[in-house]
């Protein structure tokens, strides 16, 4: 008789665990589409929440907002707004300092680091990127940040086929790196984005939409840097002592890199202190909790999220996400994503 429950019970969590999904809960929404999104991770903090507006969308307003009560204001202020050209990344580090990563129009302007108080709205740095660092036509995406807040890790995709590279900032110095340059693992594959049966190519498939390294985060311990390109098939991860030694020499980076497992195409990533490793499936419009042995379980599948983009990990035991909804957006006219709002921000329990 117990060896029945127990199969019964064996055989229910095998079927439900694949089966019933859960399809998440649509937190808020809004008629222009998002970027990414930062939740309070700290738990001696109130919760704050804050995204950005996705920056292909051309925003003619506000472009960082912060989310309270179901309603939405600039951030840190409306004045403020006309220093930001691009940005995209945000990040709420351990130290309720919200990052803002604006990549200057793919850097044919000045790319830029902000950083501000998250209560009060103070901008605490303000840091213009150097042209040896940030090149033309590469779009600062996303960020990190250690959890001492010693240090800023982000992806730097280039739009064709090379200039792709991964950025460590030393928050105290001041000082910069850029390191992976054109590396295989920062690198794009021949790997088109497909949505609902649309591949992501424009001006009649002469341009494809194959972004470089994107996705980034560091694992709870700090000891590792995650990260992996749009179009690519694999998870990369490197040593984080060995890059945030700025003495370091290219080669010795190069050959710190380790290859982890296949996965599918994504745009964001985040490392949940479980060392789990959630990653946005868009081309399933799902999320997926990814172990140390390339484990999959589906975390949240929803057909009405049509691009899962950005992740964070609140400390209210929420996963966010934003639905850009990229293939209405990139190279579109307002007018024409305008017909696909609004664009959601989602969450799930964990």
């Amino acid at each position: 008789m117990k060896k029945i429950s127990l199969l019964i019970i064996v055989f229910s969590l095998l079927f439900y665990g694949v089966q019933a999904q859960p399809k998440g809960e649509l937190f808020f929404s809004f008629d222009e589409p998002l970027g990414n999104v930062a939740v309070t991770q700290h738990v001696v903090y109130p919760i704050q929440v804050f995204f950005s507006v996705h920056p292909e969308s051309k925003p003619k307003g506000p472009k960082i907002y912060e989310l309270k009560h179901g309603k939405v204001s600039p951030f840190p202020d409306s004045a403020f707004q006309s220093k930001f050209i691009s940005p995209l990344g945000v990040y709420l580090d351990f130290q309720n300092r919200l990052w803002v990563l604006d990549h200057g129009k793919y850097a044919f302007k000045t790319p830029k680091l902000f950083a501000f108080d998250a209560q009060t709205g103070e901008c605490l740095l303000e840091f213009e990127f150097p042209r040896d660092i940030v090149r033309k036509y590469v779009m600062l995406n996303d960020l990190t940040v250690a959890r001492d807040g010693k240090h800023v890790f982000m992806s730097a995709p280039g739009l064709f086929k090379k200039r792709s590279s991964i950025i460590v900032f030393n928050v105290k110095e001041k000082s910069i790196r850029r390191i992976l340059t054109d590396h295989p693992s920062v690198m794009r594959q021949k790997i088109t984005p497909e949505v609902d049966g649309d591949k992501m190519q424009f001006v009649l498939g002469m341009y494809k939409v194959r972004p470089g390294v994107d996705g980034i985060d560091l694992n709870p311990e700090g000891t590792y840097l995650y990260y992996t390109a749009m179009s690519h098939e694999k998870m990369y991860r490197i040593p984080t002592n060995i890059i945030t030694d700025f003495n370091t020499q290219d080669s010795v980076i190069e050959s710190s890199v380790e290859e982890l497992w296949d996965r599918p195409l994504c745009d964001g990533i985040r490392v949940s202190n479980k060392n789990l490793v959630y990653i946005t499936d868009m081309e399933n419009h799902q999320v997926l909790a990814m172990d140390k042995n390339g484990g999959k379980e589906v975390v949240i599948r929803n057909e009405n999220i049509r691009w899962t983009d950005g992740l964070s990990l609140g400390a209210d035991g929420y996963l966010y996400i934003t639905d850009s909804a990229l293939q209405h957006v990139i190279m579109k006219s307002e007018k024409k994503y305008a017909e696909h709002a609004p664009f959601g921000l989602w969450r799930v329990k964990l």
